[in-house]
């Protein structure tokens, strides 16, 4: 069994290519960790599959530079050639993914009135808005 869960931040946008009409989003994770007394990060590439331009879209416009996200899904050795160098890298197949925080919004509320984060479970299949 090949299963990895794992949050991070966003590097950057989520970009997205279509295939007929599959579409491939890709985005960078920052995983921070300790090492010791050594603070450390680790940078994965995360690649989902989405069926259809409105889930894709409504998927790309929630995966923004910056945004905590939890990510389920296969871990993958990846290899590419870059100025005549063999670079290795580690890719994640996403089957779910969960945003993690309120999208950089402001919380203007007092400490009573605060609510926990409300966490959003995304199937690789379908959305819940």
């Amino acid at each position: 069994m090949n299963v990895i869960s794992i949050s991070g931040n966003l590097g950057r946008d989520a970009e997205m290519r279509q295939f007929e009409e599959n579409y491939l989003i890709k985005f960078s994770l920052a995983h921070n960790y300790k090492q010791g007394e050594q603070e450390k990060t680790l940078w994965l590439t995360a690649e989902l599959w989405r069926q259809g331009k409105t889930a894709a879209e409504k998927t790309i416009s929630v995966l923004k530079k910056g945004r905590k996200v939890g990510i389920v899904g296969q871990l993958l050795d990846d290899s590419y050639e870059k100025d005549s160098q063999k670079i290795k890298a580690i890719k994640v197949k996403v089957d779910r993914f969960y945003l993690l925080d309120n999208g950089g919004q402001q919380q203007q509320k007092t400490a009573e009135q605060q609510q926990p984060t409300e966490k959003y479970s995304m199937e690789a299949t379908d959305l819940p808005f």
